[in-house]
């Protein structure tokens, strides 16, 4: 895959999921922005792809959205963007019966909500590449089918799965692709960590429950690669499993 002259915009960057999709993108030639809170990671991701001044410290649940996109305006003026991937988003495990207002909101707010206002500003004038652009929204399993106790998270997988069809009939007048993965459970140190807590059984027991076993962070990245690349070009209003089978039982 050659992605030489691309140009696109990673949100929830430094770890996980972003990480090796920014580390992918970039090795089949693609420069960079990075957006994600947390300094440490962001900064080493930065330095392992398209360079300094690539990369935005930035809590999507309180920045300035004016901020957000001056800042990529700056880095737009000679090259639009080709797309963007939203891979930021929170977690919430939590019974309905213990599930506040304000913590449902936070969460609907970075998952969903932000969406929006990422979408806005990668439609706008002299910011929006003209070079067949494409948005790839990150859903889950959890969007697909039910997980306990994750009302709230569910919804917000769920909702982005609406908003993935929507937009690609809304934004297809403009030449805008939109699609959306939706990963299984997947080997990341967050789940190691998970597993090392509650044992050897944790981690068999997920991978049991998909016909292929558990994926990887690069499992996802190649999809995600390849939904921003002009292969996937007559591709749009997809949402796209990847789970090693797990919502085909």
């Amino acid at each position: 895959m050659n992605l030489n002259g691309k140009k696109f915009l990673i949100t929830g960057a430094a770890s996980g999921l972003g990480r090796a999709t920014s580390l992918m993108l970039s090795s089949y030639g693609a420069e960079l922005l990075l957006i994600d809170r947390n300094v440490e990671d962001l900064r080493q991701v930065a330095q392992m792809t398209s360079g300094v001044g690539n990369a935005l410290v930035c809590d999507l649940l309180t920045c300035e959205w004016g901020v957000v996109k001056s800042w990529i305006l700056d880095r737009c003026k000679d090259v639009g963007l080709d797309g963007f991937v939203h891979f930021a988003g929170v977690p919430c495990t939590v019974p309905i019966k213990h599930l506040s207002v304000e913590r449902y909101e936070k969460v609907n707010k970075v998952n969903v909500s932000s969406i929006i206002e990422m979408t806005k500003i990668f439609i706008s004038k002299n910011i929006l590449s003209r070079n067949n652009p494409s948005v790839v929204l990150i859903s889950s399993v959890s969007g697909l089918v039910g997980f306990t106790p994750n009302v709230a998270y569910s919804m917000t997988k769920g909702a982005i799965i609406s908003m993935t069809r929507a937009l690609a009939i809304e934004l297809a007048s403009k030449g805008i692709r939109v699609n959306c993965v939706a990963p299984g459970f997947i080997k990341t140190p967050l789940m190691e960590q998970t597993a090392d807590m509650l044992g050897d059984d944790y981690e068999s027991n997920l991978s049991a429950m998909h016909p292929l076993g558990l994926g990887t962070t690069v499992d996802v990245a190649n999809a995600v690669a390849f939904l921003l690349s002009d292969y996937s070009k007559w591709i749009t209003g997809v949402v796209l499993p990847v789970d090693g089978g797990y919502t085909a039982q």
